[in-house]
């Protein structure tokens, strides 16, 4: 077994632990950055950055994966005042928290404040728990974009925003491949209407769009 090591508090400017190095997790540590008066330590359990707005494109192979999925030591440089970390913290105390590393060992971080920004969860494979490394996800974003292009048949469960983009990346995907007219895209909802939070002529909009019958169920028809 391995020996706990310990990252200690620096006696002379607070340490900052921040959880989670996604949207809020990098905004938080520019913003300490730009003070320059605390010593920051990011963990994440990824070592990768991934740009979730676009991972719908990637997933249907309208963007390179390469530009959804970005290394982390590519966007947070360690010095003496910044120390990125590759794990999942485990547990979590006023003054110090336990993280399980990626290689197996285990680390104990002091700190004076810790800010959580753990993040959102989606389904696989919009966002996966188990691929921590950058390889992996790329790997799984480009198989996935490969398996739909070889589809003619798509069921997609939900009509709100994210079910419609998905909808609209399939559909442009198949309209470069030149094969928009051999594809039938099923959407399954228990609204009324597509995007039924948002106003009416959005709605009517996504119907006009994607050619919706409007049937009992949503049958988009190219």
């Amino acid at each position: 077994m391995m020996e706990e090591e310990r990252l200690k508090k620096s006696g002379e400017i607070p340490t900052i632990l921040i959880v989670g190095a996604s949207f809020a997790g990098l905004t938080v540590y520019k913003d300490i950055l730009k003070r320059g008066s605390c010593r920051i330590v990011i963990v994440d359990k990824k070592d990768y950055f991934e740009y979730t707005p676009k991972i719908l494109d990637a997933l249907a192979g309208n963007v390179d994966p390469s530009n959804v999925v970005i290394p982390y030591s590519a966007i947070i440089k360690p010095n003496e005042k910044t120390q990125f970390i590759c794990g999942e913290v485990i547990n979590l105390d006023p003054y110090m928290a336990s993280i399980q590393l990626a290689n197996g060992a285990s680390l104990v971080v002091e700190f004076d404040a810790a800010i959580i920004c753990s993040g959102s969860v989606y389904k696989p494979p919009v966002k996966t728990e188990n691929d921590t490394s950058i390889s992996g996800r790329l790997n799984i974003l480009e198989e996935e974009s490969k398996t739909i292009l070889r589809k003619t048949s798509f069921l997609i469960k939900g009509g709100g925003s994210v079910g419609i983009e998905m909808a609209c990346e399939i559909l442009k995907k198949m309209t470069q491949a030149g094969r928009r007219g051999q594809i039938l895209i099923t959407i399954v909802t228990k609204a009324s209407r597509l995007l039924a939070s948002c106003l009416l002529y959005t709605s009517d909009a996504a119907d006009d769009l994607l050619c919706v019958d409007l049937g009992g169920r949503r049958i988009i028809k190219q």
